[in-house]
């Protein structure tokens, strides 16, 4: 009997499962942009770009490189704070704008610690964040 219910349990969890990966739609279904907010040329830019180009190349859709520089990354940090909450806007920076200014400046627009709200994407040594996506 026991041996039953286990395979019934068992069962029903492999429908389930089965059922939420098919219902899933790909992503992405369209353009991915990562907001690098220091200059051009830059490691962060080279290494946005190495990733856009891979991840391009995977996904099938374009990946649009944006730098959007000044006040120490807080400009592009804010910027993608301020984009949809779809997973489609990604912040690729090092730890200044998500860990050091906020202890640098009073009034931040962006509140670093609200991950929900935002977007954050790589971790290397050179650049650090995290991939959350809130739905």
């Amino acid at each position: 009997m026991k041996g039953l219910v286990a395979a019934w349990v068992a069962a029903i969890f492999a429908a389930l499962v089965a059922t939420s990966a098919a219902a899933q739609s790909a992503f992405p279904t369209r353009t991915v942009k990562f907001i690098v907010p220091f200059p051009g040329g830059g490691i962060n830019d080279v290494l946005a770009r190495i990733i856009g180009d891979k991840l391009q190349a995977k996904w099938g859709q374009p990946v649009v490189i944006e730098n959007k520089t000044g006040a120490g990354g807080n400009i592009g940090a804010d910027l993608a704070y301020q984009s949809e909450p779809d997973g489609y806007t990604l912040l690729l920076s090092p730890p200044g704008p998500l860990a050091i200014n906020q202890t640098l400046y009073k009034h931040l627009s962006y509140k670093p610690q609200d991950s929900c709200r935002s977007r954050w994407l790589a971790r290397c040594r050179t650049s650090s964040s995290c991939a959350r996506s809130c739905r």
